[in-house]
């Protein structure tokens, strides 16, 4: 890393007492960058705040062991770092700030920043300037690194929509869950329009069809008289309808078809 200039990537910031400075923080894990709240001047007291350009490839030197390292976005323009930060400058034409980035988050790279984090746990692992500067990155051509670059993108790019449309589809399956019944074959239509409410009808038709329990039956376990003699008329009646049908997966005990054997015309009801 020594020919990639690790140094301070921006000019030193003073702490002004009328000014604020907006701050970034480099998240663990390979997770990129996010935006602190301003530091107002006068609580940045002795610190020296650098700026981060974009291209900048960070280490937060506290947490890099955990792969607290990212490459600075054009979104983060104008932002500042601490003294907990180390930014490396790639060398041009010999390696880019994202492939270096991308190696350091491998599991080699990640066990060479814990080999040059000497320490306890948490804060007390610190990622040195002189023994980062030391560790050697095994580097592809120039050419080589744009192209992984550029392929790295498109798969940033592919997640980042499979994301949004993971979120797209939540909201979509929420929706279509607390929807109410219908078969939408009219505006504003509804099925209990047409039909009992379906905590009502689901226990008829269970008892009717899976249970091949009689009118009688159901009536004298005390459901509704009415309610049963409409569902079972509409069951029976729309016999026909099932025959159109395409075959479809069994999921009760006891289906429409082979299981359940009723004339589609009739001179009987009960």
């Amino acid at each position: 890393m020594g020919d990639f200039d690790p140094a301070t990537g921006g000019g030193v910031w003073g702490g002004h007492r009328g000014l604020e400075y907006p701050e970034l923080g480099i998240r663990s894990f390979g997770k990129g960058t996010f935006h602190k709240e301003p530091i107002p001047g006068i609580g940045v007291g002795s610190k020296r705040l650098y700026e981060i350009r974009p291209g900048d490839l960070v280490f937060n030197n506290v947490f890099a062991w955990e792969g607290a390292v990212a490459v600075a976005q054009e979104g983060d323009a104008g932002r500042c770092g601490s003294h907990r930060f180390i930014t490396c400058i790639a060398a041009a034409g010999v390696a880019t700030s994202q492939f270096l980035c991308f190696y350091f988050l491998t599991d080699e790279g990640l066990e060479r920043l814990r080999s040059a984090s000497p320490g306890g746990a948490g804060r007390n692992r610190t990622l040195g300037l002189t023994a980062l500067s030391q560790i050697e990155v095994p580097v592809p051509p120039f050419e080589t690194q744009l192209w992984f670059d550029d392929l790295q993108r498109r798969v940033d790019a592919l997640k980042s929509l499979q994301n949004e449309s993971a979120k797209e589809t939540d909201v979509l399956l929420r929706s279509i869950l607390d929807k109410a019944p219908s078969a939408e074959l009219a505006p504003g239509q509804l099925d209990t329009d047409s039909l009992p409410p379906y905590g009502e009808l689901d226990p008829v038709l269970e008892a009717y069809v899976e249970e091949r329990k009689s009118m009688r039956d159901m009536e004298s376990e005390g459901f509704d008289p009415e309610t049963v003699r409409r569902v079972v008329r509409m069951v029976d009646a729309n016999e026909y309808k099932r025959r159109q049908a395409p075959p479809g997966v069994r999921v009760s005990p006891r289906a429409f078809g082979k299981d359940r054997r009723l004339p589609i015309t009739n001179r009987w009801s009960g």
